[in-house]
């Protein structure tokens, strides 16, 4: 019998993840807006994801209409998918906070916690233009810091 060897797993462990806002003074959280419709495909691979939708669906008769997905289907996708996307993106990135950027990741959501606001304010920065490159806008940004704050807010 052939044993299988489970890849690694890409996401933080949550226990890790929670354990970072008992650490630090100051705190962010965020989220990626509509993260798994951003997931697209090449145009080329449309026709694999084709699907059909009844255009009169009380009509027996009615005509199916085909459509083709342009983004990764919601349900096929997978946090493992999201965060290998993310890190490749992170990868080729020149961006000083790349890793802390990646490593501040759990599914959609982006949180972390530093001990100066100056470091808070660059991740913030930092964080917002990475992703925006990836096509994975950060949205709902939340801190305990008001200098954060009040930079959302504008």
């Amino acid at each position: 019998m052939t044993a299988f060897k489970l890849a690694p797993s890409l996401t933080q462990r949550l226990y890790d993840v929670l354990l970072k806002f008992c650490i630090r003074t100051y705190t962010y959280t965020a989220d990626i807006s509509k993260v798994f419709l951003r997931a697209g495909l090449k145009e080329e691979d449309h026709n694999y994801t084709k699907f059909l939708w009844i255009k009169a669906p009380n009509d027996p008769n009615s005509e199916l209409i085909p459509y083709r997905f342009a983004s990764v289907l919601f349900g096929a996708t997978s946090p493992f998918l999201l965060q290998a996307t993310l890190d490749m993106h992170l990868k080729k990135s020149n961006s000083p906070n790349k890793t802390k950027i990646s490593n501040n990741l759990y599914v959609d959501n982006f949180q972390g916690t530093t001990s100066s606001e100056s470091k808070l304010l660059n991740i913030y920065d930092e964080a917002n233009r990475e992703l925006l490159r990836a096509n994975m806008p950060l949205q709902s940004w939340v801190s305990n810091n008001a200098k954060l704050n009040q930079l959302i807010k504008t």
